[in-house]
């Protein structure tokens, strides 16, 4: 069981397109493959949530050219063969959340205390962010806490432009993590 709230910020969080691509976003594709071959500083990233599993679940190195496309063509063998939903379950119980925890029925339990069915909306985009870059957003340093809070801000707005009933999340958002 893992909460709906959890599903829709992680989607909204890494890949708003996820319901409407075959595994891969070819337009991102494009934009980080100009920026990479540019040598632009910090390049934006493509991979949608499917490329993810594919590199997590397969253990690919997509940092190398050879790696990136072995991942693509992995994500489009996921997406043709397996449902959004699968794919989604899949990431949240392989994603990183810093420190040895793994999947979000883990990191639920241990940052929140609660099963990954009754996460709250707030706790649900405060778990999304930390996939992305656990090591930096851990809720284990000073610096991590701080980090995990501006990016729960940043997708608190987010969230509300995509849900505006939610306004009320804002003072969670603002309120302190520890």
């Amino acid at each position: 069981k893992i909460s709906p709230h959890i599903v829709n910020a992680v989607i909204l969080y890494e890949d708003k397109h996820f319901y409407h691509h075959i595994g891969i976003n070819p337009v991102s594709l494009i934009r980080a493959f100009r920026q990479y071959a540019s040598n632009t500083p910090h390049p934006v990233g493509a991979s949608t949530i499917t490329m993810q599993v594919a590199r997590m679940k397969y253990d690919l190195n997509s940092k190398t050219i050879g790696g990136k496309l072995m991942q693509i063509a992995t994500a489009l063998y996921i997406d043709l063969f397996y449902s959004k939903s699968e794919i989604i379950e899949t990431y949240l119980n392989l994603a990183p959340y810093g420190g040895n925890i793994e999947g979000i029925g883990a990191a639920s339990t241990i940052y929140f205390g609660v099963p990954a069915g009754k996460l709250t909306k707030i706790e649900s985009i405060t778990l999304a962010t930390i996939p992305q870059n656990p090591t930096k957003r851990g809720l284990n340093t000073e610096n991590g806490i701080k980090n995990i809070e501006n990016m729960r801000a940043n997708l608190v707005k987010r969230w509300i432009d995509e849900y505006p009933d939610d306004t009320n999340l804002v003072n969670l958002a603002n309120m302190p993590l520890n």
